[in-house]
């Protein structure tokens, strides 16, 4: 992620030097020939698409990676509620059943116990 907050500051700088550029090539147009001055635009226009183009995937690639860390952080909270879960049931189906002495203390119990089986 540092990686890409500095590509994306790295931006304004590479913005600038495309303008400062491009105002160099535009300013040696009134010096050069016109098979000259047709390759300097081409050329201009060139590094103006490659750029654009630079910029848009560099911030198509950052909000990928901020979903995907999103979707990270989602996985990790539902992955800690499980392990949460699963901790509370192992405990609960492995603590001793208590003997009962009559039938619907027995029925009580075993009703208590696929409550808490079911949850």
């Amino acid at each position: 992620m540092l990686y890409f907050q500095s590509l994306a500051a790295d931006l304004g700088e590479g913005t600038q030097r495309l303008n400062e550029t491009t105002k160099t090539g535009e300013n040696t147009l009134s010096t050069t020939s016109p098979s000259g001055q047709t390759k300097i635009r081409m050329e201009l226009g060139a590094m103006k698409r490659d750029f654009d183009e630079y910029r848009s995937m560099l911030i198509e690639a950052q909000d990928d990676l901020e979903r995907c860390l999103g979707r990270w952080n989602e996985f990790e909270d539902s992955y800690n509620q499980f392990n949460s879960w699963l901790k509370e049931t192992e405990t609960f189906l492995r603590s001793d059943l208590d003997l009962k002495s009559s039938l619907d203390e027995k029925k009580k119990h075993w009703e208590q116990y696929q409550v808490g089986f079911r949850d």
